[in-house]
């Protein structure tokens, strides 16, 4: 049970970083201007960006 967990901390963090380098790459500003994009202004923005 612990190896498939430490299998899926792994794949959460390798995705969270990935999309952390896309984030900086296409919107450089971004955690700048809102910090955390897990709080709700970013996501709001986030939401707006992709409808």
């Amino acid at each position: 049970m612990s190896r498939q967990q430490e299998i899926v901390t792994n794949m959460y963090v390798e995705a969270k970083l990935q999309f952390h380098t896309i984030l900086d790459q296409l919107f450089p500003e971004y955690r700048k201007a809102f910090g955390d994009f897990r709080r709700k202004t970013g996501q709001s923005v986030n939401r707006c960006l992709y409808e």
